[in-house]
């Protein structure tokens, strides 16, 4: 499969363990670091992917291009379409809505991770402050 944005680069199978040992397969880029989740991989990374997406270092200004260009769904080809991630709205990539599958540019998934980080901490702080039984 080619990549839907840097349109330069062949997308290349990846797997990542999760916390309960299972491997969760996702397809990144080789060239810009972007990666694609097929329906219902997005929701096994952020449930319990132990292992952060390496992506390589982008210029600023070609990543702000990659963002704005037009892109085709991968596995379909279908047109993809800026949208926030039903299962996390604070994730906004570039949807299929033909077959379900989310494209991230490189970066926007250690958004994810920080993200997610940020929550961990903030929900132990909110336990703190709760009175002792």
């Amino acid at each position: 499969m080619n990549c839907p944005k840097c349109r330069a680069g062949k997308l290349q199978g990846i797997t990542l363990k999760t916390k309960q040992g299972a491997a969760l397969g996702l397809d990144q880029c080789s060239i810009c670091g972007g990666v694609w989740f097929d329906r219902g991989e997005l929701e096994g990374y952020l449930s319990g992917a132990v292992e952060v997406l390496d992506s390589p270092s982008l210029h600023p200004k070609l990543a702000v291009e990659l963002d704005h260009c037009e892109a085709s769904c991968p596995r379909c080809a279908k047109p993809l379409a800026k949208s926030k991630a039903p299962q996390s709205p604070r994730i906004q990539g570039d949807a299929c809505a033909a077959c379900g599958g989310l494209w991230l540019d490189a970066g926007e998934t250690g958004g994810i991770a920080l993200a997610e980080k940020v929550n961990a901490a903030f929900d132990s702080w909110l336990a703190g402050l709760k009175p002792k039984a």
